[in-house]
């Protein structure tokens, strides 16, 4: 036998008692061969995480364990142990609770019926047979052919079935019938529902047939009864899914363990057996989701015992058993956080494994000092039948006994010393490595760093004592960086020493020179001789040599030899050796010189020599030397070295960087710091100061801290010495050609070539203006120009002292600032030192042209009366008056107007005239009118609805520039509707008269409605005329006919006189009379003069002079 299968279970905890109880049902009759049984078998046992049932299928040759012979009498029954090993195993997984019995026989086929009643008969009792003396449950579950159970009032089906529970003894409620069909997995949930309550009996019969003994025992013989009992009822109300009544009774078990007598002889049976009632209760309490009362019970359980070690000899299994508690319940902790609880930072499973670390570390250390003298494993073996022991924690030389005391010393001895031997073949560090892996992964999850720090570090020693030293030191680098940003230095000198000499034995070059060199800083708290041998080994390495306190032989080392280079990323190591960077300005023209400075700190032990120290840009010019010589660096010393270099045109907009900075020790080891400074180098001006208070300002150190790194540098373009003026005359005016002049002198000292323009608008002008503002550098034309800005215009190349002028022309459609940016570039020749090379250039402007109106135009619409209207009517003509303010600040000259007509109803009543402000010059402040007389159309009265309303447009140009053409103002002119008078009236009035001589007055009449017109006419008298003939009479007008009607007037009075006013009343019989009387009155008022000139009377005849009527 094994060493292994010999171990007793220190380490290993019974798997039966980890798994979930479930009711177990044995599946008889099902033949996974045919398609149906196959389909039934896969839906009992689909995965079901709440499941509570446990299916499994019993062959036809399966054995059920013999049941036990029943005791009569108790008096002198002496129990050999407390727990036996294969109860719990026996009833998960051997003896069912119920024997579910799969039967094709389909009750409504008659000759099927006759065929298979006896055989299906002949299994039942075959199967009861089997179970005799069981209290095991039966169901009889036919599987029928038909895809739907038959109806309940089926007569012949139910005396089929109540015959077949008679001649089988069936009870009719351990009777189914399940369907092949569709919905098979739904009579199956209903079949498992019923065989749940039969499996439920019978665990509750089993657990009243344990208490049931308790009457017949008696504390003096059977007191590990009193444990066991409780243990087996609560096992099974836990697998009747009564989990508060399983709980209550372990407890009870738990309690009757303490009453029992502890000695040497059976403390490590109650131990054991201890520690799985205290499983069962805190797995059962979490399970209860009252976490809280488990790890009362926990901290309790761990109490009792803590101090209850057993033998001396054996020490190491009492620490054993320890740690596996806490790792069990970390297990159970762990899988309730999985089924929803919640944990907190100060307790969660990471707790417990680390708990259970720390009794494995006491478990290796008595390990260590109790078994060294266990050499040899005792003959005969008294660990020979450890796997026929048949109770928890019993140990195999005692056969199978509960006992109190020692009956065979020297049997004894050589059990311990064989446990001894056995113990030495354990490999304590997998198990503390498995602990640490779960807990680190616990304080992960709980954001506990410097707590898993800590494991990280013990599980690196652990894998050094496996000799497994990379993955040690894997985990060791890790874990440096959290430590050197904590600068724990009694910590991070002795994780270092312990990386280094893992690196020593790994031959991993790189992270030994780096560590080395970490060691021999000055915070690290390491004896300075110590140090010196430190950098002693480093200087061979640099020569291509193994370390001194390396094994020569060693193999590893003289395959690192061949590399003839170790390169080492010295950046984040807090090394003896720190370095900065720093260009001496942000910015840098393309054709000037820089200079970089880099400052190094050495605080070693002793002198070390670098024997070259490079810089690398992220540029063109990639490496840059800053010393070829040797450096000697002496403790406790600060050295600056600056070097100049030239930007490539490359990289010109660009920001170079450092990339990092290399120096080579020896002709083996480069060190190179990225970005050209130590990670642990802070970047922040205000640090610097902090770090350096109280230092003394001569102090090197004090130099060096006080250094702000600036690791890049932005290469800008060479300086333009072009002479760049604009020429224009703002403000500019909304549509006009606005010419800019730009004025281009080449004061460079060479020609220039390539030479592009770029003129657009700036960023700084608002977004929307770009749409509304048109730029060409051509002649003023619309269909060339571009929306705000122009791209790559080419000026060839420029002589020395030559000049060139180029004008562009902005049409604004909208007011506001506009900002403009012109850009030149070219290409100029330029020397640096004995070389020369082209360098691009560009010159930037910025200038602003605001935009306002020339003109204000505004609108007012007249009567032929030069009477204000405010609703014009159809067919009457009227005065439509434009009036333009000028704006401008500049003389301007109006060429043209007119007045554009749309689609709308109106039109020129005169057919059109020339303009009347065709040359006229205008200046800011003052003002130009135009009349236009317009009418509304009839034959456009379909019209009248269409929003196209007149424009009024302006052509001008500034007085003083006739080269652009002219520019044109628009303004919509809003006329509403017009509306539709019934009548109209166009009166005959001389121009003037004389007193006392007759005039004659004409009125003519039109009908302009679809109705004929009634009309009652008066005409008023006034004290200035007298009338002759009828003043009133009535008069019709047909639809679109006229009347004329003609009064003489005799003249009273000379003067501005009143003319009688005629008065139109129609005569209708409808309520709307009235109104249209008050049409009637306002069109005659708006028609007709009110007032006549008249003349005085003379001697002599006198000629009629022009006088206006109102």
């Amino acid at each position: 036998t094994s060493i292994h299968s010999l171990m007793l279970t220190m380490d290993e905890f019974p798997k039966e008692l980890k798994e979930k109880p479930k009711a177990f049902v044995g599946v008889v009759g099902l033949n996974l061969e045919n398609a149906n049984h196959k389909a039934v078998w896969d839906t009992l046992s689909r995965p079901q995480e709440y499941s509570a049932i446990s299916f499994k299928i019993l062959g036809p040759n399966y054995k059920f364990p013999p049941p036990k012979p029943k005791k009569q009498y108790y008096e002198r029954y002496v129990p050999r142990g407390i727990l036996k090993k294969g109860w719990v195993n026996k009833h998960l997984n051997e003896i069912p609770a119920v024997v579910a019995i799969f039967f094709e026989l389909d009750l409504v086929n008659t000759s099927e019926w006759q065929e298979k009643k006896a055989a299906c008969v002949e299994v039942i009792q075959k199967i009861r047979n089997a179970l005799v003396n069981r209290d095991t449950r039966m169901a009889l579950i036919l599987l029928q052919r038909e895809s739907s159970l038959p109806p309940g009032d089926d007569v012949v089906v139910s005396e089929r079935a109540a015959a077949l529970c008679n001649m089988a003894n069936i009870n009719s409620k351990a009777f189914y019938m399940l369907p092949c069909s569709d919905h098979l997995r739904q009579y199956i949930i209903r079949i498992e529902v019923a065989l749940l309550e039969l499996a439920q009996s019978y665990y509750a019969n089993a657990a009243k047939v344990v208490k049931n003994h308790k009457d017949f025992l008696n504390e003096t013989n059977h007191m590990v009864l009193y444990v066991r009992h409780p243990f087996k009822m609560a096992f099974h109300h836990e697998m009747k899914q009564d989990l508060s009544s399983a709980l209550k009774l372990y407890q009870q078990a738990y309690g009757q363990v303490f009453r029992m007598r502890f000695s040497d002889a059976n403390l490590h049976e109650i131990k054991t057996v201890a520690g799985i009632i205290n499983y069962k209760i805190c797995h059962l309490q979490f399970r209860n989701n009252v976490p809280r009362d488990a790890i009362i019970q926990y901290k309790k359980h761990m109490d009792a015992f803590k101090n209850l070690i057993g033998p001396a000899d054996l020490a190491f299994e009492h620490w054993a058993w320890l740690s596996r508690q806490a790792e069990l319940f970390g297990e159970i902790f762990e899988e309730a956080i999985q089924l929803g609880l919640e944990a907190a930072q100060t307790q969660h499973p990471g707790v417990y494994y680390d708990q259970a670390v720390q009794f494995s570390y006491s478990r290796k250390n008595h390990s260590i000092r109790l078994c060294s003298n266990a050499t040899v494993l005792p003959s005969p073996n008294p660990l020979s039948e450890a796997s026929n022991v048949d109770y928890y924690g019993q140990r195999p030389w005692r056969g199978n006994r509960h006992t109190m005391e020692i009956s065979d010393q020297n049997l004894e001895k050589q059990g311990i010393m064989a446990l001894q031997f056995m113990e030495r073949s354990v490999n304590h560090s997998e198990i503390i490595i498995s602990q640490l892996i779960n807990s680190i992964a616990q304080y992960k999850k709980y954001n506990c760093p410097r707590t898993t720090r800590k494991l990280n570090v013990l599980m690196a020693q652990e894998f050094t004592v496996l000799k497994d030293y990379k993955k040690a030191l894997t985990i060791l680098m890790g874990v440096l960086w959290q430590y050197r940003s904590d600068k724990w230095w009694i910590i991070l000198t002795d994780i270092l020493q312990k990386a280094y000499q893992l690196a020593l034995c790994t031959t991993s070059s790189t992270e030994y020179v780096g560590l080395g060199l970490e060691l021999l800083n000055n915070d690290c708290l390491l004896s300075k001789d110590k140090k010196i041998k430190v950098l002693n080994d480093l200087k061979k390495v640099s020569m291509g040599l193994a370390p001194q306190e390396c094994d020569t032989s060693n193999p590893l080392w003289e395959i690192a030899k061949v590399s003839p280079i170790i390169t080492v990323d010295i950046t984040d190591y807090m090394s003896c050796i720190q370095c900065k960077t720093r260009f001496h300005s942000s910015t840098v023209s393309a054709d000037s010189t820089g200079t970089i400075d880099v400052y190094l700190w050495y605080d070693g032990p002793e002198s070390l020599e670098l024997s070259k120290m490079t810089i690398n840009l992220n540029s063109s010019q990639f490496g840059v030397i800053v010393s070829s010589e040797p450096i000697i660096l002496m403790p406790g010393q600060f050295y600056l070295r600056s070097v100049n270099y030239t930007p490539s045109p490359q990289d010109v907009g660009r920001e170079i960087q450092v990339t990092s900075v290399s120096a080579d020790i020896g002709t083996s080891i480069t060190l190179r710091w990225m970005d050209g400074c130590s990670s642990y180098v802070s970047h922040d001006i205000t640090v610097p100061k902090l770090i350096v208070m109280g230092l003394n300002k001569d102090d090197p150190c004090y130099k060096f801290q006080i250094v702000v790194p600036c690791s890049n540098v932005l290469i800008s373009p060479r300086s333009s010495e072009l002479d760049v003026s604009i020429i224009h005359c703002a403000p500019s005016l909304v549509g006009e050609w606005y010419p800019m002049t730009i004025n281009i002198k080449n004061t460079e000292e060479d020609t220039i070539c390539d030479v592009i323009l770029d003129f657009n608008l700036s960023h700084h002008s608002e977004r929307n203006l770009e749409q509304t503002t048109l730029l060409t550098a051509r002649r003023p034309d619309e269909s060339e120009m571009q929306p705000g800005r122009l791209h790559h215009i080419n000026l060839g190349k420029m002589e020395p002292n030559e000049e060139k002028n180029i004008v562009f022309y902005m049409k604004a459609t909208s007011e506001g600032l506009r900002n403009y940016l012109l850009r030149i570039f070219y290409d100029i020749t330029v020397m640096s030192g004995t070389s020369s090379f082209v360098c691009h250039c560009n010159k930037e402007m910025y200038f602003d042209v605001q935009v306002v109106f020339p003109f204000h135009i505004t609108d007012s619409k007249l009567s032929l009366m030069l009477d204000p209207i405010v609703l014009p009517a159809m067919s009457e003509p009227f005065i439509l008056m434009c009036n333009v303010d000028c704006l401008s600040p500049w003389p301007l000259v109006l060429q043209d107007s007119k007045l554009q007509f749309g689609l709308g109803e109106y039109k020129l009543a005169d057919g059109g005239t020339d303009s009347q402000l065709r040359g006229v010059s205008i200046n800011n402040g003052e003002k130009a009118a135009e009349c236009f007389c317009i009418v509304a159309d009839p034959s456009n009265k379909s019209k009248q609805m269409t929003s196209d309303s007149p424009c009024f447009n302006v052509y001008w140009r500034r007085k003083d520039n006739k080269d652009v053409p002219l520019a044109c103002t628009s303004v919509p002119i809003l006329v509403p509707p017009a509306s539709t008078s019934m009548i109209y009236v166009d009166a005959d009035v001389p121009s003037n008269g004389w007193v006392r001589t007759p005039l004659h007055v004409k009125y003519c009449l039109y009908n302009r409605g679809a109705r004929i017109l009634d009309l009652k006419v008066t005409i008023e008298p006034n004290e200035m005329f007298m009338i002759s003939g009828n003043r009133t009479f009535r008069l019709r007008i047909l639809p679109e006919s006229k009347q004329v009607i003609t009064f003489n007037l005799y003249p009273l009075q000379a003067g501005q006189v009143p003319i009688p006013k005629l008065k139109l009343i129609t005569i209708t019989g409808d309520e709307d009379g009235n109104s249209h009387d008050l049409i009637l009155e306002s069109t005659l008022k708006r028609l007709l003069p009110s007032h006549i000139f008249i003349l005085p009377q003379s001697k002599k005849v006198i000629p009629a002079g022009v006088v206006t009527v109102m």
